[in-house]
């Protein structure tokens, strides 16, 4: 089921937006995570796209699309891939109109993608700022018979480039608890 979780994150970075790439480097990210590995990486990118609908030739650009620009990172001490951090570049900037349109559609994107025997709860939203860099926030509960988890999406603008930052942890981590510092150009 954690397998199911994590792909619905990526099928949601998939809707919005064969080694790590480089980039992101502009995030100092807490010593409480480390870069995965470029097994873990490689596999959780082609579990994403193999869960859609997309032809094979789809699939194929979304895969490499996000190869391209994405950026995994596990927890110390998580158990396989249950508590992550994902950094994936998108075309959207933190707004306003961002931040309504997720609260407006949060029930119907639920819905439609998770299984009965589960349900996501709504636990904050808003925008925030963080050492000059305003950044829209979500925050959900992921709950199902025998586990639960945080999904914290963040995005951010920096450098002129647009960033979601995906949070899947067992504590609501802030984003100070994931991202220490943001490097400037």
């Amino acid at each position: 089921m954690t397998r199911f979780l994590t792909t619905l994150g990526f099928l949601i970075l998939c809707q919005i937006s064969l080694s790590q790439v480089k980039f992101a480097n502009e995030f100092t990210v807490s010593n409480d995570f480390i870069e995965a590995t470029q097994r873990t990486y490689i596999t959780e990118l082609y579990d994403a796209v193999s869960y859609t609908d997309l032809s094979k030739n789809d699939k194929k650009e979304v895969f490499n699309r996000l190869r391209e620009n994405t950026k995994l990172f596990t927890k110390r001490g998580s158990v396989g891939f249950d508590e992550n951090l994902v950094i994936n570049k998108t075309k959207l900037p933190p707004s306003w109109d961002l931040l309504d349109g997720l609260n407006a559609n949060f029930e119907r994107i639920a819905d439609k993608v998770l299984p009965s025997d589960m349900s996501m709860e709504k636990i904050d939203s808003g925008i925030s700022n963080f050492k000059g860099h305003t950044y829209v926030f979500f925050t959900s509960l992921i709950r199902m018979p025998d586990f639960e988890r945080f999904t914290s999406q963040y995005i951010i603008s920096v450098n002129n480039i647009n960033y979601m930052i995906v949070v899947n942890s067992f504590k609501n981590l802030s984003f100070s608890d994931v991202i220490t510092d943001i490097k400037k150009e």
